[in-house]
């Protein structure tokens, strides 16, 4: 069982020279995942600045194959945890998005997801703990593709689909992992 652990103030090397620093560059975190090449670029010259800046930095994938099963367990089991008090008329006024996982999550058994949490998940958590013996950062895309229209939930058009889990597969290994994380911005895209 993962042991919670005192926050650290990350914060606190932001001014520290980068040099001798390994970061761990992954261009897909090893997945069957089409980046767009705008998204690839900016990140491979953000890379570039880490490296200019004396960060060694090395291609490298973590090693595991994509965690969306025992997330989904986790997810859904927790709305339906979070949606058993709410009675079915006012379940019928929420985002029916989070109604449908709750549904699911009213179906996983209690030893589905103990071994999600204690397994699968535990054993995500050692796979990055072991890459992060050998790197001190790892730098990825956050997603494979550029941002969308505001006040839209998924893309509206494109290869991705609306399903997150198509359009957003890089930050959910990270929070099964409960790693600290960071987004940052890297350029716009050539169409802005």
């Amino acid at each position: 069982m993962m042991a919670n652990l005192p926050p650290e103030n990350f914060a606190e090397g932001l001014g520290r020279s980068l040099k001798g620093l390994r970061i761990g560059f992954s261009a897909r975190l090893g997945f069957d995942v089409e980046v767009d090449p705008d998204i690839a670029r900016l990140t491979r010259e953000a890379v570039d600045v880490l490296a200019l800046l004396g960060a060694a930095v090395e291609e490298a994938d973590p090693g595991f194959a994509d965690p969306i099963a025992p997330l989904m367990v986790l997810w859904a089991s927790g709305a339906a945890l979070a949606l058993a008090s709410i009675p079915k008329a006012d379940q019928a006024r929420m985002d029916p998005g989070l109604v449908a996982i709750a549904r699911m999550g009213e179906g996983i058994s209690s030893a589905a997801y103990v071994e999600s949490l204690l397994y699968q998940r535990n054993t995500l958590a050692m796979r990055m703990n072991a890459f992060h013996d050998r790197f001190g950062l790892l730098v990825m895309p956050t997603l494979p593709l550029p941002a969308f229209e505001a006040g839209c939930l998924s893309p509206q058009h494109g290869r991705y689909g609306t399903d997150w889990t198509r359009w957003a597969p890089f930050p959910y290994p990270f929070n099964l992992t409960q790693q600290p994380a960071a987004s940052v911005p890297s350029g716009l895209t050539r169409g802005g």
